[in-house]
């Protein structure tokens, strides 16, 4: 009965020190990223057309993390003084793998008709 209680003991504390090294690596690489100016906006743009403005925000992501970065979003809500939301714009940046780089164009565009209302 001791071994067994001693054997547990043993394996709670290897799975306790597992995990908080996990956790400390995985926050050292979020800090890595976040701090390494890891997420980089570019210079914006704007284009009328069509009754529509356009704005477009070049984004680069440099992960220089050691995991991937999976399921990466930028969503904008733009409301008016009422709060009616005149628009809304989701851009995906997917999978960003460990030491990879990856740039997308983060485009919002607002009808000018619902800005007058």
């Amino acid at each position: 009965m001791r071994q067994s209680v001693r054997a547990l003991g043993w394996t709670i504390t290897i799975v306790t020190l597992v995990t908080f090294i996990f956790l400390g690596f995985s926050l050292y690489s979020l800090y890595q990223v976040v701090m390494g100016q890891g997420i980089k906006p570019g210079d914006w743009s704007f284009d009328v057309s069509n009754g529509n403005y356009v704005i477009s925000m070049p984004f680069e992501i440099n992960n220089t993390s050691h995991f991937d970065i999976t399921e990466l979003d930028i969503a904008t809500v733009i409301k008016g003084s009422n709060g009616v939301v005149i628009t809304y714009s989701t851009t995906s940046f997917g999978s960003v793998p460990s030491q990879g780089l990856v740039e997308r164009s983060h485009n919002i565009s607002i009808n000018i008709n619902k800005i007058i209302e």
